[in-house]
């Protein structure tokens, strides 16, 4: 006998809550868009369940980290297709994505007082402004590879 006539070992401790379903379910989840909170709740664990894993597992916390990143550039696509597919775009997801992306350049919490130097991008924005239109006119007429609308 391999083991010298002793029982195999058992595992100590509590099984872990977090099954391969129920990671798999959360990774899902989380990448449509869901947060871990809710997460939690629709596999039946607490939330904090999720980061001790995570703390515990790295490939299931770089897992979670690319599934919240897929949602993430998703959103951003979809974002920046309305932004530039009509002919004028519309400009209220552009705004919508200038507030978040450059905040303190675009956000509505900016400091607009008069003393304030322009900051990089509205140099390179106002110095460029008609490139800018031309090139969002010119990606509105171009095809998107991968298009799946």
């Amino acid at each position: 006998m391999a083991n010298n006539g002793k029982k195999p070992r058992q595992p100590r401790g509590r099984p872990r809550a977090l099954t391969v379903a129920k990671k798999e379910t959360i990774l899902a989840y989380v990448s449509a868009g869901g947060s871990q909170r809710l997460a939690a709740k629709f596999v039946g664990c607490h939330h904090s369940t999720i980061r001790n894993e995570a703390d515990r597992d790295p490939h299931f916390l770089a897992s979670l980290t690319r599934a919240e990143a897929q949602c993430a550039l998703a959103l951003l696509d979809a974002i920046t297709r309305a932004a530039t597919t009509k002919a004028d775009g519309d400009w209220r997801a552009a705004a919508w994505l200038l507030e978040r992306k450059w905040a303190q350049d675009f956000g509505k919490d900016r400091d607009l007082s008069a003393e304030q130097e322009p900051t990089q991008i509205q140099k390179i924005l106002v110095e460029n402004r008609e490139e800018a239109q031309a090139y969002v006119r010119m990606s509105s007429l171009m095809p998107r590879e991968n298009n799946q609308e």
